[in-house]
């Protein structure tokens, strides 16, 4: 699959050779394989972060038996704690994209798996009202997954390589689930269901350090200029200085009517 990738990849830089004087074959050459480096390596990030939020996400309806049989809790409240993370994740989802547009996709992918991490490790005091805080924590992290990756991946991915790319970074569900499901019932057997949740925490975590490094790198296209606006069911960005001439979302309006902008229904000029 990686060799496919990198054929592919060559093949679409190798347009660029064509026509070009000898003197300048070499830059191209070093610039096409500083962007397959990029991509794989940012493939990579993502595919690492896929699977542990994966894996953060599920543990605890894996061990979830443990967990009710200890605390002598009714087993329905399982399904509430996914309806809290779910609601949560719903939440990120629709508001996430202006604080990526921000700080990039790097960082927010930092902050989700933080929050997972977090949301994990509160819930080891068996107290049930930290159970709903953790659920809601954790769901709000773990939903900044794919948005951040989908961000970092379309940037980076040329148009005919873009479903590949992205299909390979969603292995990382059946990876985290097949991880998850392996480890997690063995340390909640082995250890108890509190040692399982520490060790997840403590992966998500680690994925945050990981990360750090690569952050210069890859958020290169954040706006620390943007300010963050909420409306309606979601938020978008706008800019700190100059008028605002968008809709919110990063796309400029239509321009009025006026000289050498013909308004709906006028003939362009020739």
């Amino acid at each position: 699959m990686a060799l496919k990738l990198f054929w592919t990849g060559s093949l679409w830089l190798d347009h660029e050779r064509a026509g070009r004087p000898r003197s300048g074959r070499h830059d191209a050459q070093q610039s096409r394989s500083r962007i397959i480096f990029n991509l794989y390596l940012a493939l990579g990030a993502m595919l690492v972060q896929q699977t542990f939020a994966t894996v953060g996400r599920s543990t605890v309806p894996l061990i979830a038996a443990a967990i009710v049989t200890d605390l002598a809790v009714d087993p329905a409240l399982v399904g509430v704690y996914l309806a809290i993370g779910s609601v949560a994740g719903f939440l990120t989802t629709l508001g996430c994209g202006g604080f990526i547009m921000r700080y990039g996709a790097l960082r927010m992918t930092q902050v989700g798996m933080l929050a997972l991490g977090i949301g994990l490790s509160v819930i080891t005091t068996g107290w049930l009202p930290l159970f709903a805080a953790g659920a809601f924590i954790g769901g709000l992290g773990q939903a900044v997954s794919t948005p951040s990756s989908s961000h970092l991946l379309g940037r980076l991915s040329p148009r005919h390589l873009a479903p590949l790319v992205f299909s390979i970074k969603q292995t990382g569900v059946p990876a985290g689930l097949m991880l998850a499901g392996v480890v997690a019932p063995v340390l909640a057997v082995e250890a108890g269901w509190r040692t399982a949740l520490l060790v997840m925490a403590g992966l998500c975590l680690l994925t945050v350090v990981a990360l750090q490094p690569l952050r210069a790198r890859f958020d290169v296209d954040r706006n620390p200029a943007l300010v963050i606006v909420p409306e309606s069911f979601g938020s978008s960005a706008r800019r700190r200085v100059g008028p605002a001439r968008g809709d919110g979302l990063g796309v400029p309006q239509r321009r009025p009517p006026g000289p050498g902008y013909p308004g709906p229904g006028s003939q362009p000029p020739i």
